[in-house]
């Protein structure tokens, strides 16, 4: 997965980048979605378009990312900020490591949810390498589009954090695009139905497959297969641990959630549980932060 921070909040549509769609269609019939100089095409066609003068790149990979090795993603990262750079824009990436999910959330409202928890300066445990990371890549977005050193923009933005002022701007930029927060949170507050599992074994969380847990949501609803599939907002999972976490029997792992069909969380409880590899030993901490080009 390839995400792009910019100084606007924008997809494909028929007023911007109208051909992408349709390229991309190409793309999937003819197998080359995997195209790297047309995966820069699509991203930065956009960004472009909707005139942004700074850019900066989250290229992941890992099990959960669309770039499965650090190397494709370098290069994928190395594509995008050239792009852009050859466009007048200034740009840079961060290659992150998306091998285990980050944060506690997986799904549409819980991840909107948590989005907000952060926002407001409300990370826990489990959510604050997320937190940091997001705090990282706004820092470095400050810094090119300001001109000032990176310590000196991750400072404010950390300020900004903490004082209510991100979270200010994250509500007027939802205001401006017709969003309602107050609706949000009593879409939040509907009721779902729930199955966590539990370690079966005592020892320390020595991984999280990313994709698996996506697919696992993704067949909860969470997200579509193919278009014209219909998405629960209330479907998804959440974590209630990390890697590197010591656990004993008994103790929950994540929760499963869905507004229908109950039944089919035990089958999708058991493929979850899958994803979570529990050793003897802590494993090594490994860096979100892989690599910057730019």
């Amino acid at each position: 997965i390839t995400k792009t921070v910019g100084v606007s909040m924008a997809v494909q549509t028929d007023e911007i980048t109208p051909a992408d769609k349709k390229l991309y269609a190409l793309r999937d019939v003819t197998g080359t979605v995997a195209s790297i100089p047309l995966i820069t095409a699509s991203i930065l066609s956009k960004k472009l378009a909707e005139g942004a003068s700074t850019l900066v790149f989250d290229v992941k990979c890992g099990t959960g990312a669309f770039m499965k090795t650090r190397e494709d993603a370098v290069a994928l990262a190395n594509s995008l900020v050239n792009g852009a750079k050859a466009a007048g824009r200034k740009a840079a990436a961060l290659v992150t490591d998306m091998n285990a999910p980050l944060g506690r959330a997986v799904g549409n409202v819980n991840e909107v949810a948590e989005a907000i928890d952060l926002l407001q300066a409300k990370a826990d445990d489990c959510t604050r390498p997320l937190s940091d990371l997001s705090v990282e890549f706004a820092a470095l977005m400050v810094s090119l589009a300001k001109e000032i050193p990176l310590d000196e923009a991750r400072a404010l933005c950390v300020e900004k954090l903490a004082d209510g002022s991100a979270f200010a701007k994250f509500e007027a930029m939802v205001k401006a695009q017709g969003g309602d927060l107050g609706r949000f949170a009593r879409v939040r507050e509907k009721p779902t139905f729930k199955f966590r599992i539990q370690a079966m074994r005592s020892g320390f969380v020595s991984a999280i497959d990313a994709e698996k847990v996506g697919r696992v949501a993704l067949a909860l609803g969470a997200g579509r297969e193919q278009a014209g599939d219909r998405i629960d907002p209330l479907a998804g999972i959440h974590l209630a641990v990390k890697v590197g976490d010591k656990v004993t029997v008994g103790q929950p792992l994540a929760t499963l959630e869905r507004s229908s069909d109950p039944e089919s969380l035990t089958p999708a409880a058991a493929e979850l549980y899958k994803a979570f590899a529990i050793g003897p030993t802590a494993p090594e901490p490994q860096p979100l932060i892989l690599e910057r080009i730019g």
